[in-house]
């Protein structure tokens, strides 16, 4: 079977882990992969795949304003449709880049089946603005035209989709992490080149809007009057890095902020710290929130609709108020000044994210759906 995986960059992500777990698994399993990426630049990920993937990047720039892109670069993508022909086309992204994805399947008369992943609860979903109900609008006739099965991550997200994508077929599929890449190390701060005596916090996201990492950067900053050796490790890069960075040393907490920049090895930091942030203000999943608690670490996360699916507040981790600086340092001081409530937080932590979000049930899930499309679609030609 050939499998196209269609997204727009292969920085390091959520989405790109997801993609990249998809792809290597069936690539494991003989299927034929292909992944097209819009963003030539944006490319991290790019040899973590194996060689049997074939990888063709879009040249769009990312710092370019994409429209003109779309319209230059169409009949390329046209051309690698009809080259690669395949059986199924599993997108992960949404909006313009998705109906540019179904105007390029209508020209290069393609008869595959449409997957796509909705990762996230964009505010394009809640069509907050003008511009939202523009992108849902093209969202949404993107996956009519493709007739795509529509897969959420989360129940919230799904919720969204049933209401809102009558048309479609909606799955639920929850992501799963590799755990064994998070706990089997035994990393020390020393050989991280990280010598502090103080606490230890970590948040992994990328540095973009609705991340919050200037409200963290802020509550962090109180954090340190009270534990002033206490460091921050920011993993990740992204948009707002530099602004991020002035930020710090405008509090006078550079040196209580590490900016590590796009890592491989996520797992040896969480293995250092000693309590995980996450204080997004939308998510549709959280992969990073998972992961931090899989390492079994006290969490302290925003109080949005995906982390109430994980979180039980005052069992497995911690909410705070998602726009209040003062509530978000002081949950942090709080769990800090107590290893009985740090120890009981992780492991109640570590417990419900192994029995509940494993990499091998999301894999075993879209290998059940790619096979019932594709059953579906032998029927539908017979």
């Amino acid at each position: 079977m050939k499998i196209l995986y269609y997204l727009d960059g292969l920085n390091r992500g959520g989405v790109e882990i997801i993609v990249s777990q998809l792809a290597n698994f069936f690539c494991e399993n003989g299927n034929e992969i292909h992944i097209i990426y819009l963003y030539k630049d944006m490319h991290d990920l790019i040899d973590e795949f194996p060689s049997d993937v074939k990888i063709h990047p879009l040249p769009f720039i990312n710092k370019k304003i994409p429209y003109f892109q779309y319209i230059k670069h169409l009949w390329q993508l046209v051309r690698l449709l009809k080259d690669i022909q395949p059986d199924i086309i599993h997108a992960h992204n949404s909006s313009f880049s998705y109906f540019y994805l179904a105007l390029a399947v209508y020209l290069a008369k393609l008869r595959s089946e449409n997957i796509r992943t909705l990762h996230f609860m964009g505010f394009f979903l809640e069509k907050k603005s003008w511009i939202d109900k523009v992108r849902f609008f093209f969202d949404k006739k993107a996956s009519e035209l493709l007739q795509s099965s529509i897969v959420s991550v989360s129940a919230n997200i799904k919720s969204y989709v049933d209401d809102n994508y009558p048309l479609n077929h909606s799955v639920l599929i929850t992501n799963g992490i590799d755990s064994k890449k998070i706990i089997n190390t035994n990393t020390t701060k020393e050989s991280l080149g990280i010598n502090v005596n103080g606490f230890i916090g970590i948040y992994t996201s990328r540095l973009c809007e609705g991340k919050n990492h200037r409200l963290l950067i802020q509550a962090w900053g109180k954090v340190v009057e009270s534990y002033p050796s206490a460091l921050l490790m920011l993993i990740g890069d992204g948009p707002l890095r530099l602004e991020c960075q002035d930020y710090c040393r405008e509090l006078g907490i550079s040196n209580n902020v590490l900016f590590t920049g796009s890592i491989s090895n996520v797992g040896d930091y969480l293995r250092i710290a000693d309590i995980g942030v996450f204080p997004s203000e939308s998510e549709g999943f959280g992969l990073g929130l998972c992961e931090m608690m899989a390492a079994g670490l006290p969490v302290v996360a925003s109080d949005i609709p995906a982390f109430r699916l994980m979180i039980q507040d005052g069992n497995n981790g911690v909410f705070f108020d998602t726009y209040d600086s003062d509530d978000l340092s002081n949950k942090i001081i709080i769990i800090l000044g107590d290893k009985k409530v740090r120890d009981e937080l992780g492991k109640n932590a570590n417990k419900y994210i192994l029995e509940n979000y494993t990499l091998q049930s999301m894999l075993e899930k879209y290998q059940n759906l790619y096979h019932e499309i594709k059953k579906k679609s032998i029927k539908n030609v017979g």
